[in-house]
């Protein structure tokens, strides 16, 4: 892919991106509840990765909305948002399954207390500590539990998973929480993506020719074909309705292999002037006529 200047994230960020990336913190450990909950009454590990998937995805979008709304352009505060949401969320899930544990052991012991069997519980509630070598001790499982509820998966193993769900977790975090969003900075306003037109006309030779272009006018360039290839290539732009800045091209490649739709970015927020856009529009419309 030949090197086109890109959208630069300006480093600048706004009061909001403070307020808003802690709200968006404490969301996040709010969601650890019900993805505790989930992971604790399901004691397989394969609906468990699922789930983990999910909510890694969600923590994610999180820090990204965080930047978004914050008007963040410095991608080591985007990046150390999403260091705060992982760890925060990675504590809080911990701490959720400690309390609810707690809460069980309590409600077992208060039975043995109103039998006469002990006096009180005090001192006899497990330490955070002492719940976490339980935790491992019980492990998960990859089939049915044992009789005593023990699963397959135990010991330095389930530090390995915890290990590696925190890592996870960080990596998608701080990735999403990086992602600078094209910004207007003389309007201080992020920039919607606009669909401009699909082309299914281009031979896998265009395709070459879109990656190795020099520049947006060697894509405009490119004339419409007389057939369909079966190859869609998206066009689309972020632009400010409000002051004359650049614009800036993403293109996007889709194909169906076998049963399974697959997508590439051939290009991604290429800086363009306004009379490419006009170009790209007015190319668009040409296309519109032949279908």
């Amino acid at each position: 892919m030949s090197d086109l200047p890109r959208y630069r994230a300006s480093g600048r960020t706004s009061f909001w991106f403070l307020p808003i990336g802690l709200v968006c913190v404490a969301i996040g450990m709010a969601l650890e509840w019900p993805y505790q909950a989930l992971v604790t009454w399901v004691p397989y590990i394969y609906i468990n990765a699922i789930v983990y998937l999910v909510f890694a995805v969600g923590l994610g979008v999180l820090a990204g909305v965080a930047s978004n709304l914050g008007k963040n352009r410095n991608r080591w505060l985007g990046a150390l948002l999403g260091l705060v949401v992982a760890c925060s969320a990675v504590g809080a899930s911990h701490y959720f399954a400690y309390r609810s544990a707690v809460s069980d052991v309590r409600e077992e012991l208060e039975r043995h207390v109103a039998a006469g069997e002990i006096d009180n519980v005090d001192g006899v509630m497990p330490t955070f500590g002492e719940f976490i070598k339980l935790r491992t001790e019980s492990g998960w499982s990859l089939g049915r539990r044992g009789g005593a509820g023990k699963g397959n998966i135990t010991g330095v193993v389930v530090w390995l998973i915890w290990g590696i769900e925190a890592l996870g977790l960080l990596g998608v975090s701080i990735y999403f929480g990086m992602r600078m969003s094209p910004f207007c900075e003389q309007c201080n306003t992020p920039l919607d993506e606009e669909d401009l037109f699909v082309r299914r006309d281009l031979h896998l030779g265009d395709i070459g020719a879109i990656k190795e272009a020099r520049s947006v006018a060697d894509i405009i360039s490119i004339p419409p074909r007389p057939d369909v290839s079966g190859i869609e290539v998206k066009f689309a732009s972020h632009v400010c309705k409000t002051c004359s800045g650049d614009a800036y091209l993403t293109v996007t490649q889709s194909w169906t292999e076998g049963t399974e739709d697959k997508s590439e970015e051939l290009h991604t927020d290429v800086v363009m002037t306004r009379a490419e856009r006009e170009q790209l529009i007015a190319l668009g419309a040409q296309l519109a006529q032949y279908s």
